[in-house]
């Protein structure tokens, strides 16, 4: 079976990534399965509407993504065995050994990647819907079934070109995840420093707003990435938040921005008035900075969504230094609001 060619030399995978320990592959198990009990099977929904979803390419977006991230767990739990038979088909790391991303080229189709997912009883190359939200689920295991403080959504993740960890990879170190957590600890300078306890304590539940890969080779900018994407991904993203149910939503830069205030109903005057501002230009530097400035909101936005209310904190990207007074001080006020069900910061 061949996915593709190999990508351009000057396409750089993710870092060498270890494959999970049995441990920890049924602690990712058992926290999806955790999460979905507790969302009464909204969240095995989600993802198999999301996995299933081909609006993209019926409403031929110019940058058609590929639609094998999202995934379901069906039993068969045949991803250790698939994952050693990939092995053919990935990159050399600069190690040697082949446990880069795919060769693979999206011009080629999807098609024998399809069937090889098929083959082994499995409906995409991650679990969830991309390595944040199984990172979550190794992480915290079981006690997702305690709910979510605070769900965190990126923008778009990366194309199979330059991606490694899927499947039972474990997730390596990623720039914007530490940039957010060490901005985070600034504000909170309480928050636990080890990762899993900061996950654990916080109920944290990480994943993207856009749940397909990129087509292409680029990992950033447009030339791989069409906006309507957001905008057909938008009923996905409404199940997801629904399901996942967080007391707080975070997101990163404008697209998730936009994505999600376009969702969200403000409650109260002033509330929806950013959520407008947000859903036509989400600039998302502007609109907060000028809130938190004139101190009136200092925790974020209050919002709602299919009649439960949460807080909304949009964020500019973690990885860029555009941060503006109040942007991480929102999230801090808001966790320290907490019900007292749980660790939280004092």
């Amino acid at each position: 079976m061949q996915f593709g060619i190999d990508v351009p030399d000057d396409v750089q995978p993710e870092k060498h990534v270890e494959s999970c320990g049995d441990d920890e592959v049924a602690a990712m198990y058992a926290g999806y399965e955790a999460l979905d009990q507790r969302a009464g099977g909204a969240y095995a929904g989600f993802l198999s509407a999301a996995a299933g979803c081909r609006k993209c390419r019926e409403h031929k977006v110019e940058h058609l993504p590929i639609n094998l991230l999202c995934g379901a767990w069906d039993g068969s739990r045949n991803h250790g065995v698939a994952l050693r038979a990939l092995a053919p088909y990935r990159r050399a790391d600069p190690s040697g050994k082949g446990t880069g991303s795919l060769r693979f080229d999206p011009a080629t189709g999807t098609e024998p990647l399809r069937e090889f997912l098929a083959q082994h009883g499995l409906r995409g190359l991650s679990v969830g819907h991309c390595g944040w939200g199984d990172m979550t689920a190794r992480v915290r295991g079981a006690q997702l079934s305690e709910g979510v403080d605070m769900m965190v959504l990126g923008a778009d993740w990366y194309p199979l070109t330059g991606c490694s960890n899927f499947l039972v990879d474990r997730y390596a170190g990623d720039h914007t995840l530490h940039s957010f957590i060490r901005n985070l600890r600034q504000s909170a300078p309480e928050l636990p420093a080890d990762l899993p306890t900061l996950f654990r304590d916080l109920r944290l539940y990480i994943g993207n707003t856009l749940l397909c890969y990129r087509t292409g080779f680029a990992k950033t900018g447009t030339a791989n990435l069409s906006r309507a994407s957001f905008d057909l991904c938008r009923e996905h993203l409404q199940s997801h938040i629904a399901a996942v149910a967080p007391r707080v939503l975070v997101t990163f830069g404008r697209e998730p921005a936009r994505s999600c205030a376009n969702l969200l109903a403000g409650d109260t005057t002033e509330a929806e008035g950013a959520l407008a501002q947000l859903r036509q230009n989400p600039r998302v530097k502007c609109v907060m900075e000028g809130l938190y400035a004139r101190q009136t909101l200092k925790a974020g936005i209050p919002c709602e969504l299919n009649g439960r209310t949460f807080t909304f904190v949009p964020l500019c990207h973690p990885s860029m230094p555009n941060r503006y007074h109040g942007d991480y001080d929102g999230i801090a006020n808001v966790l320290r609001a907490r019900p007292g069900d749980g660790p939280r910061p004092t």
